[in-house]
């Protein structure tokens, strides 16, 4: 079974940022792809949405390997926790197209923790 390993510099970036994410796989077989992505998705109540911020391709000349990438971060939205739904980051490396996949959670916004949304009684 392939691994991979995605490690952030940090855990938290303002928007507008950058975050470095060092990469690491070994694998089974030779894939049509391997890619390292940034997005955001939510959870809870409803359709779940996801937004590819970024996505590069990666060079690899063996079936393991290490990389650094260095990702922009946009504006937003910023990471946020509701009672009915939740915005979270990551970055994600990702083998194609057997959809193998690790992810590194990131908080993006103006604190190091995700927006706490207020719901109305």
């Amino acid at each position: 079974m392939s691994s991979l390993q995605v490690q952030l510099d940090r855990e938290w970036v303002r928007p507008g940022g950058t975050v470095r994410a060092r990469l690491h796989w070994e694998l089974d077989d030779r894939p049509d792809k391997l890619v390292v992505r940034l997005l955001w998705y939510t959870e809870g109540r409803g359709t779940r949405d996801v937004g590819v911020i970024a996505e590069e391709e990666l060079a690899f000349s063996g079936l393991t390997g290490d990389t650094e990438v260095e990702l922009a971060v946009p504006e937003g939205p910023y990471s946020f926790s509701g009672r009915l739904i939740t915005l979270r980051w990551v970055v994600e490396l990702a083998v194609e197209p057997e959809g193998e996949a690790e992810q590194a959670p990131l908080v993006v916004g103006p604190t190091p923790v995700p927006v706490q949304l207020v719901g109305s009684a």
